[in-house]
């Protein structure tokens, strides 16, 4: 038995702060298997995002400038028997995005046309809402993209939620869109005291709840959804994987995991 000690670097962009968790997969003795290292370091990678959730979810705030509610949790590359083992998890904030059920009902959204006309004649019956399914309403590649290089592309999955049915909004994470949307939605102010709280990494206030019936928008500041693109390399071998977690009177537990590629 060998036993793989790595570890994975944990960024936290919005708390300019740093946290490291040392990874520990007792693999076979079959050392070339990229694929159970793999499997070792998904099931690492699922512990760390619960942690994460557990302890420093809350406490997000992301710059009012932001173009996507995400930040990366898990960037590292480390070597397991001379081959290169990469690792990046990044976390995306499900009510800090358009609600999906608003799509039926909301105009002035920011998506092409094509793309709100093949979204709206999505009959999810007893299905869970899903970024996969978006892959056949004009959406190519809806999944976020890892990572925060600046020619990063923002992504269907970046502005939509599969998993807000509350509808939520995230006052802490959402970007400047969404805010003003929210403020057209429910005829109030938003955004100067948000953008001064955020500016100095702070939480702002929650405003609680305004409207009713299926209008009804709780704007919080923090979430109870999460969505997580976790992508590993072993060698040659990719895999990438996109997960929604959510909370409720158990805690927080994985509620989807899509295979991304």
């Amino acid at each position: 038995m060998l036993v793989v000690l790595g570890v994975l670097v944990i960024g936290l962009a919005a708390a300019a702060t740093i946290a490291r968790l040392a990874v520990t997969s007792a693999l076979a003795n079959d050392a070339d298997n990229d694929e159970l290292v793999l499997f070792e370091l998904e099931s690492a990678a699922h512990e760390r995002v619960l942690a994460w959730l557990e302890e420093e979810s809350n406490q997000v705030s992301l710059p009012p400038d932001t173009p996507s509610p995400m930040l990366v949790i898990a960037d590292d590359a480390f070597e397991i028997d001379g081959r290169r083992v990469t690792v990046t998890v990044t976390a995306f904030d499900q009510c800090g995005m358009l609600p999906w059920a608003w799509i039926q009902r909301d105009e002035a959204l920011p998506f092409p046309r094509e793309v709100l006309d093949g979204l709206r004649i999505i009959e999810l019956d007893e299905r869970p809402a899903g970024l996969d399914l978006m892959v056949g309403a004009g959406a190519a590649d809806p999944f976020p993209m890892s990572g925060t290089a600046e020619d990063r592309a923002v992504r269907l999955g970046d502005r939509l939620a599969t998993h807000n049915a509350g509808g939520s909004i995230n006052i802490a994470t959402a970007p400047a869109w969404l805010l003003e949307h929210v403020e057209n939605r429910v005829g109030v102010s938003l955004t100067s005291g948000i953008a001064d709280a955020r500016s100095a990494n702070e939480l702002p206030d929650p405003l609680g709840v305004f409207g009713d019936g299926t209008a009804a928008v709780r704007l919080t500041n923090r979430s109870d959804a999460w969505g997580f693109r976790i992508d590993l390399g072993v060698g040659q071998v990719r895999r990438s994987w996109w997960s929604i977690y959510s909370h409720d009177r158990r805690g927080w537990e994985r509620r989807q995991r899509i295979v991304v590629r």
